[in-house]
This record gives C-alpha cells, sequence and structure tokens, in this order.
C-alpha cells in the first residue's frame, strides 16, 4: 500500500506558497527538505490541517507510526472529511496493527470519494487483515475497476486469493501485477511464495531471486528465499540467505525462524534451539517459531517442554489444526502420558477443528450397489521417501482392478522419484497441494470417491480436515493413532495391535485385518554377514529409532541391559543427526547418569544410500526396540539383515508395532511384556552366541516366508474389508 499526498487545502497568503513547495519536495522524495517546510507553515499556522497531514506521511515513511497516526489524527480533527488524511490514517493505522480502526477510516475515505482508487486498495487489505476475505476481494476489484493498471491492487488481491487457498488464481493476480509493473519486487516476493506453495520450486525460486535483486533491502524477500532454496535442496545457500534477512533486520522474526529452520537441516541442534528462542525473542507472539522450536525440542528428546511450547503456541491461536496435531504427535512419544488423556486431548482436538465442519457434509450420490466395481484412495502426504510408502506400495500396485478402480491423493509439496511411482501405480492422481480443505471435498466428490482412506492421521500434510466433511460415503483411518474424528468410519488394525482387551481410545470402529502391515523388501539390501560379535569379541546392541523416542524410561532400560553384559556397546544412528557434539552429548550425559561410560557408546551417521545404511544395521548384534513409540521401517531392516529385535509391548498401536511384526516373523518369544522381561530377553540373546549366529544365517529366509512378506494375501485382506465396509454403508438405512 502507498500513502498519497494530493494538493494543499485553504492556506493563505505566503502560507500557501510554503506548503506547495514542501508537497513539492515531498512528491519528489526529499523529505527533509519537506518536513522543514512543513514545520515552517506550522510555526505561522500551528493548526494547519494538510501540513500536519502530510507532516504525519513523513513521520510514517520514517518508521514512526505514533507521531504519523498523533499528527494526521489532529489534521482529521481538524478537518474530518478529507479523503486522502482518512486513507493515510488508515494506512498507519494498519502498520500498527489496528485493523478495526484501519478498516473504518478506510470506508470513511471511500465514502468520501467513491472514485478513489488507491483508498479502496487500501481498504481491501484492511479487510483482509481483519479476516473478511470476500468483502476484501470486493473492495479490491472496485479499485481495479477504477484504475485497471493499479499493480498493487493486483497484488493484494493476489494475497487475499492466497490467504484463501485459492493458490492458482492468486499467481494469475501476482502475474497481473508484474505485468503492470515489472520492478514491483513485492509482487516478485508474493509470487515466489505462492508458487512454493504449490510445489513449484524451481519458479518459486527464480521469482525470488528477482525480489532480491530488485529489493535487496526487504528482509522478507531474503528469508522466503532461504526457504525456496531449503527445499530444492540448496542447503548452504539456504543458510546465506536466512543469515542475510537477520543482518538485514535483526528484529525480524520470521528471518531468525528461517534460519533456525535451515540449521535445523543440518543437525546442529543447539544452534537450531537457540535460533529459535532468538525469533521469540523478537516475536513472543510468532507461532510458527515457538511450533518449530517444540519440534526440535520433541526430535531432541525433551518432550515434555516441547508439550509445553505447542500449549503455548495454541494458547497464542486456539485455532492452529496444526500445531494441536504436532502436540497430539508428541504425547505418543511420551511414556508418562497415558491412554485416556491422549484420547481426551484427541476429542478436544475434534471439537476445536473438525466438529465445525460436520455440519458441511452433504449427501453422497454414490450408487448403493453392493457388488459393483469401487473407487479406492488414498489420502497423504507421504508419497514420497518416507518409511509408509514403502508399506503401502504393494497396497496400490496390486489392487485387483476388475474390482477396485485406484485413486491416489497427494499432499506432496516436494515430489521426488518415489512420488513418481506411486503416480504410474494408480489409476488417477491428484495434486492437493494449494487446495483448501473444501476444495478437496469437492474434488474428491466429483470423482465419486466410494472408500477413501486416510494414510497419514496427525502427520505432516495429511489433510486430515478435508475427511470433516465426509466426502466419500466410507472413510478409513490407517495410522498410528485414531483420529478423534467421529467422520471417520473405521480404524485398520490387527488383533495384536489392538487386542480384546485394548484400553486405547478410539474414535473409530476397529476393522482387524490378519495382519495390518506388509513390507517390501528392500532390492539392494547386501546379504547378511556374521554377527560382529564374532569378530570384534564384544556383543554390539543397537538402535537407529528417532531421537526423540530415547526418553528417560528407554535410556535407563538399555543401561541396565548394558551394565548386565560386560563390555558390550550400544550403536546409534538416526540419519545425520548424531553428526553434531551436542546430539551425542545428551545421550552421553544420560548414560552416564546411569552409569554407563561414553567409550560404551557408537554413534553414527554415515550412509545416507540405503544399501550403505543397512551395511550399518549389521554392525548390530541385537536390536533394542524404543517404547512406548516403537520402531517401524527400523525394525523390519535389522530383522531383513538377520538381526534380532527385542520389544517391549505396550497397550496402545504405537507401542505395539514391535510386537505385530514379531508375532507376524514367528518371533513371538523376543516380545516383551514387562521391562524386566525385555530386559531378561536382551541379556539372554547376547549370551546365547550360537543362537545370534543362527538367526544371522536364517532370519532373512524366515520373514521372507512370514506374512511380514506376503503381499498378495495382504492385499486380498484389505480389499475384503473393503468389500465389507461397502456392504455395510450400502445396506445401513441413511435416510
Amino acid at each position: 500500500m502507498e500513502l498519497t499526498v494530493a494538493g494543499g487545502g485553504d492556506a493563505g497568503g505566503g502560507t500557501a506558497a510554503v506548503l506547495a513547495a514542501a508537497i513539492a519536495d515531498h512528491r519528489s522524495g526529499r523529505l527533509d527538505e519537506a518536513m522543514q517546510r512543513y514545520a515552517q507553515v506550522l510555526r505561522g499556522e500551528p493548526n494547519q490541517p494538510d501540513a500536519l497531514h502530510y507532516l504525519g506521511v513523513i513521520a510514517y515513511q520514517k518508521g514512526n507510526f505514533a507521531l504519523a497516526a498523533e499528527l494526521i489524527g489532529r489534521s482529521l480533527a481538524l478537518a474530518p472529511d478529507v479523503a486522502d488524511a482518512n486513507h493515510n490514517l488508515a494506512m498507519v493505522e494498519h502498520a500498527q496493527g489496528k485493523t478495526a480502526a484501519a478498516v473504518a477510516h478506510a470506508e470513511r475515505a471511500v465514502s468520501l470519494d467513491p472514485a478513489f482508487a488507491m483508498a479502496w486498495n487500501t481498504l481491501g487489505t484492511t479487510l483482509k487483515g481483519v479476516g473478511r476475505l470476500e468483502p476484501a476481494l470486493m473492495a479490491l476489484r472496485h479499485a481495479i475497476g477504477l484504475d485497471p493498471t493499479l499493480a498493487q491492487a493486483h497484488n493484494n488481491i493476489g494475497n487475499a486469493e492466497q490467504a484463501a487457498s485459492r493458490l492458482p488464481d492468486a499467481v494469475d493476480s501476482y502475474a497481473l501485477a508484474i505485468a503492470l509493473d515489472p520492478g514491483y519486487g513485492e509482487a516478485h516476493n508474493n509470487l515466489g511464495n505462492a508458487l512454493l506453495a504449490m510445489a513449484r520450486v524451481d519458479e518459486a525460486v527464480a521469482s525470488l531471486e528477482r525480489a532480491v535483486r530488485l529489493r535487496p533491502d526487504l528482509p522478507s524477500a531474503s528469508t522466503n528465499l532461504a526457504v525456496a532454496l531449503q527445499a530444492q535442496g540448496q542447503g548452504e545457500r539456504a543458510q546465506r540467505m536466512a543469515w542475510r534477512a537477520v543482518a538485514l533486520n535483526p528484529a525480524y522474526a520470521d528471518a531468525h525462524n528461517n534460519l533456525a529452520t535451515t540449521l535445523g537441516e543440518t543437525g546442529r541442534v543447539g544452534d537450531t534451539i537457540q535460533a529459535f528462542r532468538r525469533a521469540l525473542d523478537v516475536n513472543p507472539a510468532s507461532v510458527a517459531a515457538r511450533c518449530n522450536l517444540a519440534s526440535t525440542l520433541r526430535q531432541n528428546g525433551e518432550l515434555a517442554s516441547a508439550q509445553a511450547e505447542y500449549r503455548k503456541a495454541l494458547a497464542l491461536e486456539p485455532g492452529n489444526v496444526d500445531a494441536h496435531s504436532s502436540l497430539l504427535f508428541c504425547m505418543l512419544y511420551d511414556p508418562r502420558c497415558d491412554n485416556a488423556t491422549l484420547f481426551a486431548e484427541y476429542r478436544r482436538w475434534e471439537q476445536a477443528h473438525a466438529a465445525p465442519l460436520y455440519a458441511r457434509a452433504r449427501p453422497h450420490a454414490n450408487s448403493a450397489e453392493p457388488g459393483r466395481r469401487l473407487k479406492v484412495a488414498y489420502i497423504s502426504g507421504d508419497f514420497a521417501d518416507h518409511p509408509l510408502a514403502y508399506n503401502i506400495e504393494d497396497l496400490v500396485e496390486r489392487h485387483d482392478r476388475r474390482q477396485f478402480e485406484v485413486f491416489g491423493y497427494a499432499q506432496v509439496p516436494n515430489p521426488d522419484t518415489v512420488t513418481r511411482r506411486f503416480q504410474a501405480k494408480a489409476d488417477r492422481w491428484r495434486s492437493t497441494v494449494g487446495l483448501s480443505d473444501a476444495a478437496v471435498d469437492d474434488l474428491i466428490r466429483a470423482d465419486g470417491i466410494d472408500i477413501l482412506v486416510n494414510l497419514a492421521g496427525h502427520t505432516a500434510n495429511s489433510r486430515l480436515l478435508a475427511l470433516a466433511y465426509r466426502p466419500a460415503p466410507v472413510q478409513v483411518s490407517y495410522g498410528i493413532g485414531t483420529s478423534g474424528m467421529t467422520a471417520i468410519d473405521y480404524w485398520l488394525t490387527d488383533a495384536v495391535f489392538h487386542p480384546d482387551d485394548t484400553t486405547e481410545g478410539h474414535s473409530e470402529t476397529l476393522w482387524r485385518l490378519p495382519v495390518l502391515v506388509v513390507h517390501r523388501p528392500p532390492p539392494d539390501a547386501p546379504d547378511p554377514t556374521p554377527p560382529p560379535s564374532e569378530t570384534n569379541g564384544f556383543v554390539t546392541f543397537g538402535s537407529f529409532n528417532n531421537p526423540s523416542k530415547l526418553t528417560g524410561q528407554v535410556i535407563a532400560l538399555w543401561a541396565r541391559i548394558l551394565r548386565a553384559v560386560p563390555g558390550s556397546r550400544l550403536a546409534l544412528k538416526f540419519f545425520a543427526w548424531f553428526r553434531t557434539p551436542m546430539a551425542r552429548q545428551r545421550l552421553i550425559d544420560a548414560f552416564a547418569a546411569e552409569g554407563v561410560e561414553a567409550d560404551r557408546l557408537i554413534f553414527l551417521w554415515e550412509g545416507r544410500a540405503r544399501r550403505e545404511h543397512l551395511e550399518q544395521v549389521a554392525r548390530v548384534d541385537v536390536a533394542l526396540d524404543s517404547f512406548p513409540f516403537n520402531g517401524w521401517t527400523t525394525t523390519f531392516e535389522a530383522l531383513w539383515m538377520g538381526v534380532p529385535v527385542v520389544a517391549l509391548a505396550g497397550n496402545r498401536f504405537l507401542a505395539r508395532i514391535g510386537a505385530s511384526f514379531l508375532t507376524a516373523a514367528g518371533l513371538g518369544e523376543h516380545v516383551a511384556g514387562t521391562p524386566e522381561t525385555y530386559v531378561d530377553i536382551a541379556v539372554g540373546l547376547a549370551r546365547n552366541a550360537a543362537l545370534r549366529s543362527d538367526l544371522r544365517r536364517n532370519l532373512r529366509g524366515r520373514v521372507a516366508a512370514s506374512p511380514l512378506c506376503n503381499a498378495e494375501a495382504y492385499v486380498r485382506s484389505v480389499e475384503a474389508a473393503y468389500r465389507a465396509m461397502w456392504q455395510r454403508w450400502c445396506h445401513a438405512d441413511r435416510h
């Protein structure tokens, strides 16, 4: 938005000439000269409204918003019917965050001068600031009707459209603004953000690079470019750009936030936490910085602190669905959180975010024929290089196409080779990136989906709220916890994950399959090697789980095992997490407190390729599963490499993953029901070299022949479940 400097009003004699000269200086950008002349006018006529008004405009241009509001307010007290002054005060109030007052003064400006295009533009921007998107768009379009060349209005329409999740429209509006004014740096900046939200990363980088060239002084352009470069995989450039944004404006919270994000990608945990805290020092109300800090704390195993930060974020913004889902996800890691407390939080999530959307559900037009070919859709943000992808790839590929037409709805901002592989396997593929939940509902209904399966639950990019509109007649959850939504009918599970006496709360009906999960064996896996203890002379326990799962209770139990097996070591790996000293030191200190010396810990971080990673897995004699959040892919990888896994079964889904996998593989004897039994099993394996050697030779074959790898049987069981669910819907009384 731009302030307006029009002609002078009533001023007599020599005052008029000085005022005219001041306005001429002002329009030419000679602010200091203009300020002196306005002050000269006011010395002669202290209540001259134009001089007060335009002196207030200069105060705004110099960043003194309080003085600007005072001076323009005094001008309006003397001459309340000046459209320019009302418009400019609206601008100042908008900059101060006084959105309601800004709207009122913008409305006053357009009522005084209905042909004032810039005032209509400002009215639209201020209305957007109070969340009134449709009236904002009407005002902005009116501005364009008055002046089609007004680039600012096209840019601001784009901002309103982006806020309404109408990203393709926003891109078009920004492009129009740039066509009218190619040097409009803010429009290039906004266009880059919209393109990034649509996963058009390369275009976003190009647009944001132009924004930085045009407006090197604009911190938001530099910080947004940092985000885009990070998404493009240019971590070092992203970090340099984030530092540049901080240098441009140390008080810009988003710059610190994005700097912390780029640091987080390098595994510099301590620096990341400090940078997020600096962002919050600058702006304690930054929900994004607080959630990012919470996520980093969770990743570092500081679960109580992480939950506290998520709750602070929700106190600032109760409607933030992502923050609330992240809190739930964090609580799943916490062994101190019982099932009743956890389910109560799921219910609070539903009431806050999903329940208000239930009334918008519409009747389904799907034909209620029990035996017809069904349209089954999978919706997820994990159709990419993600552990879940390896679990569901066979399901998507092997569906009987005579009975099922398979759709994929992908919330994948950065598609990769795995994404493209899934796209080729599905009969129909839709990207939901940039679409609102209501638009996703419309898309699913237009496709006529019969059974909709959410694969992500309360994890990133899940599109869970789209299911609150009930776009499909039958809705199913495939996740590590309940959705908490009564709009979802079924939760796929098995009898080990959820025995008959389960105490885990759930909003869905449990549907038990013979086995819930199958794995596709990694094609590039090296052959199993003899146990490493045969050559190095000591037993190596190991865990390649996310370090946020390594709570105090886990460390205490693992320390008991290490103390019971003299000379044993513990190997820990999670991508490149342990490359940094701080990440290692937390665990060194925690184990030291349990009487385990640092030289008994082996930290690994090399081997990003899967074959190299599996070679690292083979360095372990006995794998120790984490609890209450068990491993998933890590457990299967260990078994495939011939490494026995010891699991502690808990009382909710994610605490029984290991039990389900080991039972399916015929290794139920390695599942413990108590911490004491867990220690006994691990110590017993460590002391039985012959058994470990036998498992190394034969475990892969046993797993390959087990239900864990029987994709054909698994897919048929899932299809039978879908058919039964569908028949229930067909025979239900829906009137």
